[in-house]
């Protein structure tokens, strides 16, 4: 697997919807072999939807993952399926992780930051699964969201 310059995540509210997707945490998942690898908190939405980070900030990131987890995190990323998977958590599992996540001593202060604000409790979770394009510099993926009844 090879990460664009660029990786952006559009996220779409339902036709009609004055829902706003701004603050929204975005995550993204490596796979080796179909099987969960590697995943990271991309960041959260700007006012129109969109997350986007630089390949070289994942790569670096990952590179430090690796560090701090030798054990863990053994095969290179080049070595990872071209299939990533792009996902808010939402609801209750964003509240039980959001609870977990602020007092875990090996999670980011990025990361902590990103659970701490965002807004992710008051939609569902969902997902999209992406395959990479090794020779485009960019990637961009829509993501469908809607918010929980009676938020």
């Amino acid at each position: 697997m090879k990460f664009p310059a660029t990786l952006s995540v559009q996220l779409e509210a339902p036709p009609g919807s004055e829902t706003s997707i701004e603050g929204l945490m975005v995550s993204l998942d490596t796979f080796i072999e179909g099987r969960y690898y590697w995943g990271t908190v991309l960041g959260l939405t700007d006012a129109t939807g969109k997350v986007s980070v630089l390949g070289a900030d994942l790569i670096a990131e990952f590179e430090n993952d690796r560090h701090t987890f030798l054990m863990d995190y053994r095969v290179p990323l080049e070595n990872c399926d071209s299939r990533v998977r792009v996902h808010i958590e939402g609801g209750g599992a964003f509240a039980a992780g959001k609870k977990l996540v602020s007092t875990a001593p090996l999670v980011t202060a990025k990361a902590k930051a990103a659970w701490g604000s965002a807004r992710n409790a008051a939609f569902r979770s969902t997902e999209a699964v992406h395959t990479l394009d090794p020779t485009s510099p960019s990637a961009q993926i829509k993501l469908a969201v809607a918010e929980l009844a009676g938020t």
